[in-house]
């Protein structure tokens, strides 16, 4: 049997509140959300700045074979093929909107390894707030340079499999990050992300 690719492409859709005169800011859900429902979660934000939240580029149905859909930014199937959409995507979504003055990105879970990915590439982010997911294996700590809060609960079900003294002491050594603990599980934990946006005004 030959296994064979072509190539085709579907409209995305993203979400957007806020004056776009405002800084903007990235969200990038976790694996099964999605953007119109994720963005609800910052309405807060959007007297300061313009919020921007795409679905990731791949749906499938959140519980089985019915119901609600959900998106995920990639699987381990064409995984580094993955990769390169979803960069490719979000700088598009930019263009797009016309923004060319660096960016705040607040990503959490899967969408927190995409955003580290898209800051790793591109000197197109300032800020960026990474919620309950680690700095990618492939990026070399030492030379990462944008500037990051990265937050997370030990006890995380996802993450606690991590040794977190070691993951401590490598990310120590960059000025970049900042390493900031809660007790929230598995969530988004705002009070992190308004202190860190009023620091970084």
């Amino acid at each position: 049997m030959d296994c064979k690719t072509v190539s085709i492409s579907i409209p995305q859709k993203y979400y957007t509140l806020g004056n776009k005169e405002n800084p903007a800011v990235l969200i990038l859900h976790g694996y099964g959300q999605n953007g119109q429902d994720f963005i609800q979660e910052f309405d807060y934000l959007k007297h300061k700045y313009y919020l921007i939240c795409p679905n990731a580029p791949n749906a499938f149905y959140a519980k089985k074979t019915f119901g609600a859909v959900g998106y995920n930014w990639m699987t381990k199937e064409n995984r580094s093929e993955a990769i390169e959409v979803y960069l490719n995507y979000l700088e598009e979504i930019l263009k797009v909107e016309s923004i060319e003055t660096p960016i705040i990105i607040i990503g959490f879970s899967q969408g927190s390894q995409t955003a580290y990915r898209f800051a790793h590439r591109h000197n197109k982010v300032r800020l960026l707030i990474g919620m309950s997911g680690l700095i990618c294996p492939e990026i070399e700590i030492s030379f990462y340079k944008t500037k990051s809060i990265i937050c997370y609960d030990p006890l995380d079900p996802f993450l606690v499999n991590n040794n977190w003294e070691v993951i401590s002491a490598s990310y120590a050594v960059n000025p970049h990050i900042k390493l900031v603990q809660h007790n929230n599980k598995h969530q988004v934990y705002h009070p992190v992300i308004q202190q860190a946006l009023l620091e970084n005004q």
